[in-house]
C-alpha cells in the first residue's frame, strides 16, 4: 500500500502497491507531505 498523509497526520490519498502510483485528489494545496511504502518507511515530498 502507497499512503499520502499531510503534515497533520490526516491521510490525503492511498492506493495497492502493485499500482505503483497515487494521485492527490484534484485541489490538494501545494505543500509538504508525508509518502508511505508498504512498511519500509516514509519520505516527505513538495507538492508545488
Amino acid at each position: 500500500m502507497i499512503t499520502v498523509y499531510d503534515l497533520r497526520g490526516r491521510l490525503v490519498a492511498a492506493a495497492p502497491l502493485a499500482n505503483g502510483s497515487v494521485s492527490l485528489p484534484a485541489g490538494s494545496p501545494a505543500g509538504v507531505y508525508a509518502v508511505q511504502v508498504g512498511t519500509l518507511g516514509s519520505t516527505l515530498i513538495r507538492i508545488k
